[in-house]
């Protein structure tokens, strides 16, 4: 199967992508072609693409870059999709972004030190059943107090869940952000 429509499908699904949408496309040099497919996939999909290169001789980044933030306030995109290196002295910078881009609504999948790899391996995850799996251990972990992990090679720890809304990044809502690779229930 064409990587993009696999693509498509988990933005589809993990993102809520929809056609007639718009979305915004960050990347750097770092995940060009990543970001290239990411644009084929959307646009197959009917969703309105604009993307945003981040300036590379300004790189570490501390802060969103103003015309990207002007970019983000103008167009107040139905999805974000941060696809970049993820350098550490940037962590800053990427929060930064990160709180632009929720504020405005928008849905945010975040994938720093994506690669075309990652794009044809755990991106093409069974997303749909991975919701279905998520949601039944939510339900199985509602009220727990305590949880205990035993694994064959030694590992036995019990720890304190009490008060715990479990929270999952196979689902991104309306003002909230998930990384890409997506997978995650915390």
């Amino acid at each position: 199967m064409d990587v993009a429509v696999q693509l498509l499908d988990a933005l589809k699904v993990i993102a809520g992508a929809k056609r007639g949408e718009t979305a915004l496309l960050v990347y750097d040099g770092y995940a060009q072609e990543v970001g290239e497919v990411t644009r084929q996939a959307l646009e197959r999909g009917g969703v309105i693409v604009d993307t945003y290169r981040l300036p590379e001789q300004k790189r570490p980044l501390n802060d969103v870059p103003a015309d990207l933030e002007r970019l983000i306030e103008l167009r107040r995109p139905d999805l974000f999709v941060n696809q970049l290196e993820g350098f550490g002295e940037e962590t800053p910078f990427r929060l930064k972004l990160l709180k632009a881009e929720m504020d405005t609504g928008g849905r945010v999948a975040h994938s720093p030190d994506i690669t075309m790899d990652m794009i044809r391996g755990p991106m093409t995850a069974d997303f749909r059943q991975m919701k279905k799996t998520v949601a039944g251990l939510k339900k199985r972990l509602k009220g727990v107090k305590t949880l205990r992990v035993v694994a064959p090679g030694g590992t036995d720890v019990v720890f304190s869940v009490a008060g715990r809304a479990f929270a999952d990044d196979i689902t991104i809502k309306p003002g909230h952000m998930g990384n890409l690779p997506a997978g995650e229930m915390y």
